[in-house]
């Protein structure tokens, strides 16, 4: 449908005349303010119309927003008569496809949709600035109060009108991320402590502040979740004196994991496939030395600022709380619950904001790679302090095992679908790789790896110790005190949470 839309009085009419569309085309505020015109139109009697006529107003205004959907000069405008056209639909929907995105994305984020269809500068501004995602693993739901929607700030459930006039949106380079920060500059997140939006900066004071709060019933259900986790050296223990050690170890260390699916080979599984570690430490006590009240929960992450795909290639690392994979949405993640002491959570705490401090406030750069300095490094670390350890590593020749097979067999099809032009010497030159590969797989299998004993083997990537998230989430896989969550959007630190 070619032509554009405008009002006559109180008609509605369409001009398909070639005159009109020039003057749309070479006036974007003529083009602007028709359409403005038209939107402000449908809204002005709709109000008053019911029954078929009501409906047959419904019919020219999703028409309307069809014809101009691709229109981003006025994609504001549209998007807003789209919204507020929802209620009036007999099929609720939208037609915008911006709106359809955002709205999907907001009902999984379970808020009212009542907020999204009524209030479209607020629902864009919790998009645009991050804080829907956010707002979405925390426990709290947002409010409409006299008149207006409403979030908590700083404890205190704060109106639209206040929060846009307080609050703005700005992009970090350094970071590569969009933060909410007030007049002065200041960093704010929202966070599942009770207290919602408040001065929090998620690359800066990591460890001042929980990032949520659980309450008494919530701690013992996590302890009895993480008490059935055994460490190896006390695998012989009974279970009373399980029970006694246990008693004494009343913080909870979490490994996390998150995995999204890509492919079903090998070599998806246990390289391609998205898979992101992380830690928390959960009180079940006070620890006065570091302000840590019983019901507190931290997280440490540690990731890339920009994306490498070179196993040996470093780029520039982040500390990070929340970890930013909270907010991704991923099929699966997996939470291992341990029981630590006092006296582990504290060193954990330690190890954890030392790097933090040296990164920040001696303005360390600290490297991040692929295989060596990663995400499951950071959690191995964290974990040696706190007294469990955890498999992160696997050397070349066992990780080729996984998934040189599949690969050459793959290749081997791919030659041969090019046919009569394919050297008959290549198929069998992969095929002789392959049988070879079967040999050295039997007589590889049963063997442990030597340590490195000279300087030349350190040059010799068959040495070489890859530290990979798989590696982590099997051993999880396999460990009684791990709950798994699919398809999560809260933070899982409970598995009904």
């Amino acid at each position: 449908m070619h032509g554009n839309f405008r009002v006559e009085g109180n008609r509605l009419l369409f001009n398909s005349g070639i005159q009109e569309t020039i003057k749309h085309y070479l006036n974007p505020s003529y083009h602007t303010q028709q359409v403005m015109d038209v939107a402000e139109f449908f809204i002005k009697f709709l109000e008053t119309a019911q029954g078929n006529s009501q409906q047959v107003l419904v019919k020219k205004a999703n028409d309307f927003i069809a014809h101009y959907r691709s229109d981003k000069s006025v994609a504001k405008i549209v998007r807003s008569l789209d919204r507020r056209m929802y209620s009036y639909r007999l099929n609720p929907g939208y037609i915008h496809p911006q709106n359809h995105l955002e709205f999907t994305k907001w009902m999984r984020a379970s808020q009212p949709a009542e907020i999204f269809q009524r209030f479209p500068d607020f629902a864009e501004f919790l998009n645009r600035s991050k804080l829907l995602s956010q707002i979405k693993v925390t426990r709290d739901t947002l409010r409409i109060i006299d008149g207006q929607p409403a979030m908590l700030v700083e404890g205190e459930w704060t109106g639209w009108e206040s929060v846009k006039e307080r609050f703005h949106i700005e992009k970090s380079s350094l970071y590569g991320t969009t933060f909410v920060t007030d007049p002065i500059g200041m960093v704010y997140t929202y966070l599942d402590n009770r207290l919602g939006l408040q001065k929090y900066h998620p690359y800066q004071t990591i460890g001042e502040i929980p990032i949520s709060v659980i309450g008494e019933s919530e701690i013992d259900s996590l302890r009895e979740i993480a008490n059935r986790f055994v460490r190896p050296e006390e695998a012989r223990l009974s279970q009373e004196e399980l029970d006694a050690l246990n008693r004494n170890r009343p913080f909870v260390l979490q490994f996390v994991t998150s995995y999204t699916r890509l492919g079903e080979s090998n070599f998806h599984q246990t390289v391609l496939n998205p898979r992101h570690a992380y830690a928390r430490i959960v009180a079940g006590a006070d620890l006065a030395e570091y302000n840590v009240s019983k019901g507190d929960v931290f997280e440490f992450g540690f990731g890339w600022k920009r994306g490498v795909f070179l196993p040996l290639k470093a780029t520039q690392g982040h500390f990070c709380s929340p970890d930013p994979w909270e907010y991704a949405d991923c099929e699966k993640r997996y939470v291992t619950c341990a029981p630590i002491s006092k006296e582990e959570a504290a060193a954990g705490f330690e190890f954890a904001l030392y790097q933090q401090r040296k990164h920040v406030q001696l303005g360390r750069k600290i490297d991040f790679r692929l295989t060596q300095q990663n995400c499951t490094v950071f959690d191995k670390k964290i974990g040696e302090q706190a007294g469990i350890a955890i498999p992160t590593e696997i050397l070349l020749k066992p990780l080729l095992i996984r998934i040189l097979p599949e690969c050459l067999k793959r290749l081997r099809e791919t030659v041969a679908k090019l046919g009569t032009y394919t050297p008959g010497s290549l198929i069998c030159a992969i095929e002789m790789i392959q049988g070879i590969y079967k040999k050295a797989r039997d007589a590889l299998m049963p063997f442990l790896p030597l340590p490195i004993q000279s300087l030349w083997d350190w040059l010799d990537l068959f040495n070489y110790r890859y530290n990979l998230p798989i590696i982590l989430q099997e051993w999880q896989e396999k460990q009684p005190s791990t709950f798994i969550v699919e398809n999560p959007v809260r933070l899982t630190i409970l598995p009904h949470s």
